[in-house]
């Protein structure tokens, strides 16, 4: 898999669908220090009009790894990533896209 791939993603912790998100570049969205990903959060992106979803989902797995539960990562490879990110949202309820 290339680095700049596009696609859907999904949060699952104990069996429960936690996030639902879509990217343009998964190394960006979950592995670049200097872009400000959800593993290296920049102070900027806390503020307002920063990237807060970054930090929310970094205070997602740290409750999930503090209880002792891992939050798997599923990932579907697809230039139609807006789309379906879309019609998930409207199947599934999550706690966490609000």
């Amino acid at each position: 898999m290339t680095d700049n791939v596009s696609g859907v993603y999904l949060l699952v912790a104990d069996s429960a669908l936690l996030y639902i998100g879509q990217t343009c570049n998964l190394n960006q969205r979950f592995n670049n220090k200097s872009y400000g990903s959800y593993s290296f959060i920049t102070p900027a992106a806390c503020y307002e009009g920063g990237q807060s979803t970054n930090c929310k989902i970094n205070q997602l797995v740290l409750r999930q790894f503090e209880i002792g539960q891992p939050v798997l990562l599923y990932f579907l490879p697809t230039h139609e990533h807006k789309r379906i990110e879309k019609e998930l949202l409207q199947h599934f309820s999550t706690p966490h896209n609000h």
